[in-house]
Formats: structure tokens, sequence, C-alpha cells
């Protein structure tokens, strides 16, 4: 059987789920919830971090139970599709550990992409409805949001002595 094909965000989430605690919590910090456009994966994204900041290892079981005991998973059928998602995220012929810093870039840049197009589409919208103003706020605080994404990309793809944020694995 071959290793499956995964997308930035399900490597980066992957590679997360073989980090002890520490190391899963400074990668975890590198890339918030709304950078990641798959719900559910955003959804696995924020128990890794929750158990990861409270210092317990974010492997398959323990987001599992982490995420039936906080109700973010419910009934049988979604916990099976959980259960199901995290096993396919952990295998450990997808994804590698030490490519987390990689991954999470992969994570970044798509999130950069997304949140230009998600801009423009603002900016159009409001430029035939909006006074000169409100369209100049709108611009500002949606350059704002892109460029931020842009430097967490920008320090994580930092060389090693420059690095702002850095994963001990």
């Amino acid at each position: 059987m071959t290793a499956p094909v995964l997308t930035a965000e399900e490597a980066y989430i992957g590679a997360l789920l073989w980090l002890p605690a520490g190391a899963a919590a400074t990668a975890a910090a590198w890339v918030g919830t709304d950078d990641i456009a798959g719900y559910h994966l955003g959804l696995i994204h924020g128990v890794i971090g929750q158990l990861a900041t409270g210092g317990r290892d974010p492997d398959p079981a323990s987001v599992l139970i982490a995420a039936q005991a906080t109700g973010v998973v419910t009934g049988a059928d979604s916990t099976r599709s959980l259960t199901l998602t995290l096993a396919r995220l952990y295998d450990h012929r997808a994804t590698v550990p030490a490519s987390v810093r990689w991954y999470a870039a992969g994570v970044l840049a798509d999130a950069v992409r997304r949140r230009t197009i998600e801009m423009t589409t603002r900016l159009a919208q409001a430029a035939n409805t909006s006074t000169l103003t409100d369209l100049a706020d709108l611009q500002q605080r949606e350059a704002a949001a892109v460029t931020a994404v842009q430097a967490r990309l920008g320090a994580v793809l930092a060389p090693a002595g420059q690095r702002r944020l850095e994963v001990a694995a």
C-alpha cells in the first residue's frame, strides 16, 4: 500500500501529531487556525494546540479523547470520521515530523494566496457601494491582514539563526 498524498495542511497536521508537547506547541503557534482552509483540519489543529500548550503530546488518541471531551466531535458518525482522518494524517509514510516547518510554510503560503483572493473580492464588492474613505479603510485593514500572514511565513522560513520561533524536535 502506498502512502497517501497529502496537502500542505494535512502534512502539517500529521507532523504535529508526531511531535512531543513542547515542540508541537511551538509549531502549532506558527499557523493560526484561521490560516487553515479545511474546516475539520482547523478543528484538529485547535485541539492539538490546546493539548500541546497544556503539556500533553498530541497523538491521535489524545486528540480524539480531547475532541470528544470538549464537544468538538459528538456522535458515532463524527467520531468515526475524525478517527479515520487522524489515522490517515498519522501515517508515518506521509509525513516527516522534522519537516513540520516546511509544511507550515506551505500552509501559510496557501493562506496568503487565499486571503489575497478574499481581499480583492471584498474590495471589489465595496468599491461600488462604499465611500472613498470607507474603501480606503477597508483596503488598509485587508492589506494588513495579508501582510501579517506574510510576516509569519517569513519568520517560519528565516534562516535558523534569525528565527523568532523555534521548534525543538
